[in-house]
This record gives structure tokens, C-alpha cells and sequence, in this order.
């Protein structure tokens, strides 16, 4: 018996009982518009697979209640295909959006960020800008935005590690604008996991956090921050990579 031949009252009670497309997209939340497709695809061929049954040489050997159940598994299957396929056109327009939107807020985020510092120009300015740099690193840690997987002591020790490896093999200049770059990463990284934050905003945030708690944190940290001086005052500028 054809698709178009069944009751309106079968048709409408199987298809009620099939999930709507939001449904759909609830279940399968964390599927891709791609894992969509092959879920759709799947579904299509079990329908057609279904209906193939009816019209073979095997359909002699159902009764009619048989036949009728597998009809209606053919409607259920067709159906719930159909909501699928609609799941994954508005799943890739989520996905296009999700996209474009990465993309856009990428540039803004590396723009904002790029303008945080300057490179250091000299070799009196790249022990300020080391000694500034060292405050901002454990003030972000403290905001969750600088190695927040890190306890405060081994950022400490990180910190400190970093700077004696790279002096022994790079100029102060190097040294600070390397830690420059560590900043800007973490604030990228940090901004790019956090959409609820603006980019200028948070970035402009963490700049003055980090100069209105400088006293504080160099208290704070009063031991480092003098081994760090150490290092940076008796470093012989002429190394270099």
C-alpha cells in the first residue's frame, strides 16, 4: 500500500509522535551541520530500505498488522529525516554566523592587543618595560588571564625561570619584548574564550588594574621582584640571538 493511500488519522497521530526540529537540535547539541548530514543520509536509506521491504518478494510473508507497522516505521524514519535535514540547514547557518563572527572579533582582539605595548627601545626601557611586564603577568593571574591552570607560586617560578633562560642567550630588548608577547597571548587567549567580554574594555581593564595595584603586587611579590632586579641590573647588554 502506497504512502498517499494511508489515512489522514495514521499519518497525523505517527507524526505527531515524531520531534520537532528544535527537539532535534536539543538532542543532538553538540553535533555539527557535517554530523547532521550523515545522521539525515542514515535515515533516508533505513525509510527507503523499509519501503523497498514492502514492495519485495518478502512482503508475501507479512499479514496486514505487519505491513502497517512497517509503514508507520517508514513514515516515523521519513519524518524524522525531514527534521533532520532542516536541523542541519539551521545548524550551518549557525555555524556561518559562528564563523564570521570569530573571524571579526580575531581582527579586533589582535588590534586592541597589538597597541597594549610598545617595543622596547633601549636598554634603560627594556628593564622598565621587564620590570612593568613582570607586575602585569601576576596582576592577569590573579584576573584569571595568565596561565590561570597555574597556582600564584608556579607562576612565580615560570616567571622567573623564563627570564634568567632568556638573558643568558638574548639582549634585555629581546627579553622584554618576548614577555610583551606572552602578555598579549594570554590576553588573547583570554578574550577568546570569554565572549561575554569586550575586547577594548578588558584589555583597557587589566592595563589599569595592573598600574593601580603595582605597589600591592610589588609588596606582594617583594622577593621576586628583587631577584628579577638582580638579574636585569648585572645582565651584559651585548648578548644577543
Amino acid at each position: 500500500m502506497a504512502v498517499d493511500n494511508r489515512c489522514e488519522e495514521d499519518v497525523a497521530r505517527i507524526k505527531n509522535a515524531v520531534k520537532t526540529t528544535n527537539a532535534v537540535l536539543e538532542s543532538l547539541t553538540y553535533s555539527k551541520s557535517d554530523d547532521l548530514t550523515k545522521r539525515q543520509a542514515k535515515l533516508t536509506a533505513t525509510a527507503s530500505q523499509l519501503e523497498q521491504l514492502l514492495e519485495g518478494p518478502l512482503s508475501a510473508l507479512l499479514n496486514e498488522e505487519e505491513k502497517k507497522a512497517i509503514q508507520e516505521a517508514s513514515i516515523i524514519v521519513s519524518d524524522l529525516s525531514g527534521r533532520v535535514m532542516h536541523a542541519k540547514e539551521i545548524r550551518k547557518r549557525e555555524e556561518r554566523r559562528k564563523a564570521t563572527f570569530v573571524l571579526q572579533r580575531g581582527k579586533l582582539i589582535d588590534e586592541v592587543v597589538e597597541k597594549t605595548f610598545m617595543a622596547a627601545s633601549g636598554v634603560e626601557d627594556a628593564k622598565e618595560q621587564i620590570s612593568k611586564a613582570v607586575i602585569m603577568i601576576l596582576f592577569l593571574h590573579e584576573q584569571s588571564a595568565y596561565l590561570d591552570f597555574y597556582s600564584t607560586e608556579e607562576v612565580r617560578e615560570d616567571t622567573l625561570h623564563l627570564i634568567t633562560q632568556r638573558l643568558r642567550r638574548f639582549s634585555l630588548r629581546e627579553v622584554a619584548n618576548h614577555l610583551q608577547w606572552q602578555i598579549k597571548s594570554a590576553m588573547r587567549d583570554s578574550i577568546e574564550r570569554r565572549l561575554d567580554l569586550d575586547p577594548q574594555a578588558a584589555v583597557t581593564s587589566w592595563i589599569s588594574g595592573s598600574e593601580t595595584n603595582k605597589e600591592r603586587i610589588a609588596k606582594q611579590h617583594e622577593d621576586l621582584i628583587a631577584q628579577i632586579h638582580h638579574l636585569v641590573s648585572n645582565h651584559a647588554d651585548e648578548v644577543s640571538s
